[in-house]
């Protein structure tokens, strides 16, 4: 998820309105390239490289159905925190919601925006796979 509205806020970082969207092969721009970046690093786990995860303790085919139901609502901030929502906040809210508890950070990594995670709204289709 990446910012794709059209203008800035006065907030650092922010763009206002419903901004957060998908970051894929043709995004350009502030994201440009992330989408290749999360695949090589999804690849590197597959060799114990340089990422670190954290197993989510729920069915693979549960945490895809809540992650494609993730809606683009909410103010964008690559930031967070008081700012907006942004990708690690809807990794959180997948993980998080899938298990049915607060799921680790991965490692030491600082994932600035996770903890908004309850701020990422889902598609109501999805309410009976919530714990």
């Amino acid at each position: 998820m990446a910012p794709n509205g059209p203008d800035f806020d006065k907030r650092p970082g922010v763009r206002a309105g419903n901004s957060m969207g998908p970051v894929d092969k043709g995004t350009k721009g502030f994201s440009e390239g992330t989408y290749q970046d999360d695949w090589d690093a999804w690849l590197s786990i597959l060799t114990y490289s340089y990422v670190s995860a954290t197993e989510i303790s729920a069915d693979s085919g549960v945490i895809d159905k809540i992650a494609e139901n993730v809606l683009t609502e909410g103010d964008y901030s690559m930031i967070g925190g008081p700012f907006g929502i942004n990708s690690n906040s809807a990794a959180q809210a997948v993980a998080n919601t899938a298990s049915g508890e607060d799921v680790p950070v991965p490692g030491a990594r600082w994932a600035p925006g996770a903890e908004n995670w309850e701020q990422v709204k889902f598609d109501p289709s999805i309410d009976h796979l919530r714990f």
